[in-house]
Parts: C-alpha cells; structure tokens; sequence
C-alpha cells in the first residue's frame, strides 16, 4: 500500500506508537514532532494531515493533535480547508515574498538592537564558528554553513533584547529549511551567503546597529532573489 498523506502507510512507522512527555504538554510534543516532520521534508505541501490518523499514531486524543494543528495554521505552515481538513501549506511565490519581507524587517531591527548589546564573548564565539567553516578555494562544507547560518541568526535574535521580536525571528525561521529545500543548495551561493554572514558579524563587533541592520537586509533580500530565480522563474513581479 503506497501513500504520500500523512498517518499513510509508508509513514507510520517514522513516529513511535507513543509520545513520551517530559516537562511539555502533549499538544507541546505534537507540534514539535509534526513540524520536524514539514522542516525535514517528510511532509510536503497538499499532504493530508488527519486528526483521526495523527491522534492513533502519536497514541493521544484528538485535542492535543487539534491544538497542534490550529498552531501550525498560525505559523502559516498548515492551512484548514472545507470540512477544517488540514493539509500541509503548498509555499506559492506571494507567500515565499511575504515571508521575506516580513523576515527583513524582523531580522534588521533584531541585528540593529543586538549590535548595541552582543558581549565580547558571544562575537568570539561567532567568529569561532565562522572560521570553522571558512571555505577553502571555491567550495564550502554545505551542512556546517546551513549550521553557522542558522546559528547567527538565532544569536542575533537571543541578543536583540527584545523578547517579542525574538520570538517572532524564531517562528519565522521556520520557513527557511523549506524554502532552502526547494531552492536547492549550490556551493556559489552558500558562499556568497557567507561573505554576507562575516559582513554582519563585523557590524556585531563594531556595534554599528546601522550596518547590521543594512547587512542583514541585503542578505536576506539576497536569499530571496535566489529563491524566486530558482523556484519561480519568469513569473512577474510582485512589487
């Protein structure tokens, strides 16, 4: 038996029959697990997401799957159809540029807040992993620069000194595994991505709020030109 619906057949043994719980609620441990699933790409978009289906694999009652699910549609990854059928969000090119620019002044105003409150310690510690993974000739260790990318981002969010748009980074990065899925990974870009990455970390260090906000701008307008390049091409502008 073959399905590409979440709670099919060739999916039920990815999850245990039972979730254990440790210090979180069960609608906690539900969502965590379905949106490692949609993050990896076990979950694409369209695939059913039945309550019925999750409730009996995860081993809980429906509430705790409903919760999950209604807290998915808030991040924008799930979406509730006729009859509330939730399905995994298909990512279309208005919703990618929307993301991004929301991701844009999110992320600016995080870097230009964290510039003024990063410690020594913490731009060390920066620079330690940038060096890690600087590339050698014209390639670069693909896995350890998604991980130094994801690790700045989340630093300068921890540092902003802002909780609520803390909060707010995080929930959007969300996205980025998905849409780095579909854009692919080439080696040019990651190391172009990385230039930019040392560009804001010298803005950290020089607390310049100005320049890291202008540095985090250009790099995420940047992902997004290569997103829409790749993912849609020739399809008009939304500006």
């Amino acid at each position: 038996m073959s399905s590409n619906r979440f709670g099919g057949a060739h999916v039920q043994s990815t999850f245990p029959s039972t979730i254990p719980v440790v210090r979180q609620s069960l609608g906690e441990v539900v969502y965590e697990r379905i949106l490692s699933a949609i993050l990896s790409g076990q979950l694409v978009g369209g695939d059913e997401l039945s309550e019925v289906n999750l409730a009996d694999q995860f081993g809980v009652s429906r509430t705790p799957v409903r919760e999950a699910l209604n807290r998915l549609a808030n991040d924008g990854l799930v979406e509730n159809g006729r009859n509330r059928r939730a399905t995994v969000r298909t990512m279309t090119r208005e919703m990618v540029v929307e993301v991004y620019q929301v991701r844009q002044c999110l992320e600016s105003g995080a870097a230009r807040h964290a510039a003024k409150r990063i410690d020594a310690r913490e731009i060390a510690r920066l620079e330690g992993v940038a060096a890690a993974v600087r590339p050698t000739a014209d390639s670069i260790d693909q896995q350890q620069a998604l991980i130094f990318d994801a690790e700045l981002h989340a630093s300068i969010a921890a540092h902003c000194g802002n909780g609520k748009l803390a909060d707010e980074v995080r929930r959007y990065s969300n996205f980025v595994p998905i849409f780095q899925r579909l854009a692919g990974r080439r080696d040019d870009r990651l190391l172009l991505a990385y230039e930019q990455h040392l560009q804001i970390i010298d803005a950290l260090h020089a607390h310049d709020g100005p320049r890291a906000a202008d540095a985090m701008s250009e790099h995420i307008q940047s992902a997004l030109d290569v997103l829409l390049g790749d993912v849609f091409p020739g399809e008009p502008s939304l500006d």
